[in-house]
């Protein structure tokens, strides 16, 4: 969960090595994903909200590794105030 992480300008890599596991990334409003992932018999998808703008004070996260029969899932998702 990076929704209170402070993500700076410009370019952060999160590397990710998921074998027969479930990893879902959860990102706040306004951060772009490049996702690189390699699958091998497994899913790998991005339903954030990414920013398209090669604006370069957006943050952008660049996800690396590899998934092995897992599942690795980017969300976009607000914090909910209490």
């Amino acid at each position: 969960d990076l929704r209170s992480a402070r993500l700076s300008p410009g370019l952060t890599d999160v590397h990710v090595n998921a074998v027969m596991a479930s990893v879902q990334i959860i990102l706040p409003p306004g951060v772009r994903v490049v996702d690189s992932v390699r699958a091998f018999m497994a899913s790998v998808t991005d339903d954030s909200y990414s920013v398209l703008t090669p604006d370069p004070s957006v943050p952008v996260i660049r996800l690396t590794g590899r998934a092995v029969m897992a599942e690795v899932k980017v969300r976009t998702k607000t914090h909910r105030m209490l």
